[in-house]
């Protein structure tokens, strides 16, 4: 939980997605029933040219926690908060894992590998190759064939921008599925019980991945060996393993809201490391497993600096001899990390 991915792996992950993307798109354009057409030199694709279009990154002009390229890849209003006109801001919608352009309340962002699984054959198509197929007949149907390499400037940057939308859009996806309904809390729990409980479930499953996820990915860069990939099968079963013995814990009512950011977290890095792990056959669901890995370090993080700051107020320590001082190692660490900011001031 400590490190990310490094920008090598990255490259590596954004690259593999392109060319993948791009061989896929070559064998759909060259296959294409109707042939090529000529496509006018001077016209231009606003759509492709989204960050030349809004220099400014941050704008959001109509402040609905969009930036206004974003509001160019969801296909929304960037004039208007809520696009779709069913009560929710666009940014909430992404947020609560909700589709911005399709009025609610059936707007549920389909997950990669639901998306992944609607074909229309009998032969399950990786997520990279349905994106490849989508473009092709979207952009075609719109702007014909083209011949010579007048337009291929203008397809490669369709195929990126196409990658980062569904990079984004499948990221949205994994919204949280647990709610407060799913944590057996109670007012008469046993602060220190359930503390000891929760690190010695963490513990037992945890006690033999030796490395994060991260350091995989990075491995995974630099040697180009991806079967390191198949270590990723440890870490899924220790985080299924982890959510179902945590939602049998009898939890005290005032640490009900961090149990319940732990149980979503575990569930969502579970779903992270098989994204990942599928990186070498299907890149852009590897880009959306990396993307949600790190999202999920972050709250892992946050979720650490707020369960620290509860325990203290409640005035418990953890001796060696206590399962609860499975904490202690990433409360140590979270110390040394403010003396080190406070060092740097």
């Amino acid at each position: 939980m400590d490190y990310l991915p490094s920008k090598k792996f990255i490259v590596l992950a954004a690259s593999a997605a392109t060319v993948i993307l791009a061989g896929w798109a070559a064998y759909y354009i060259w296959n294409l029933p109707v042939g090529p057409a000529k496509l006018a030199e001077n016209e231009v694709d606003n759509n492709t040219q989204f960050l030349d279009a809004y220099a400014d990154a941050e704008l959001d002009t109509d402040k609905d926690g969009l930036k206004d390229w974003e509001e160019l890849l969801w296909k929304t209003d960037p004039q208007k908060g809520d696009s779709d006109g069913d009560g929710t801001v666009d940014g909430e919608e992404i947020a609560a894992g909700r589709d911005p352009s399709i009025a609610g309340p059936k707007d549920k962002l389909p997950k990669p590998e639901e998306l992944a699984a609607v074909t229309g054959t009998d032969t399950p198509m990786t997520l990279t190759g349905k994106i490849a197929r989508d473009f092709v007949a979207e952009y075609f149907s719109q702007k014909g064939a083209a011949g010579g390499g007048a337009i291929a400037q203008a397809v490669k940057n369709k195929i990126e921008s196409s990658v980062f939308f569904q990079v984004q859009k499948g990221v949205a996806a994994y919204s949280d599925v647990f709610t407060m309904k799913d944590v057996k809390k109670s007012d008469s729990a046993d602060t220190r019980k359930y503390l000891n409980d929760l690190g010695k479930i963490l513990d037992v499953n945890f006690k033999n991945i030796t490395e994060s996820e991260s350091d995989i990915m990075n491995s995974v860069a630099e040697s180009n060996d991806f079967t390191k990939l198949d270590a990723l099968d440890d870490y899924m079963t220790a985080y299924s393993k982890t959510v179902k013995s945590m939602q049998n814990l009898t939890v005290p009512t005032a640490y009900s809201a961090l149990h319940l950011t732990l149980l979503n977290s575990m569930q969502n890095t579970f779903y992270a490391a098989q994204n990942m792990k599928l990186l070498k056959d299907d890149p852009i669901r590897g880009l959306i497993g990396f993307q949600l890995y790190s999202k999920e370090v972050g709250r892992a993080r946050e979720y650490l600096i707020d369960l620290k700051a509860k325990v203290e107020k409640d005035i418990i320590v953890f001796s060696d001899s206590e399962s609860g001082s499975f904490f202690n190692q990433y409360f140590e660490k979270l110390n040394e990390a403010e003396k080190n900011n406070l060092i740097n001031q």
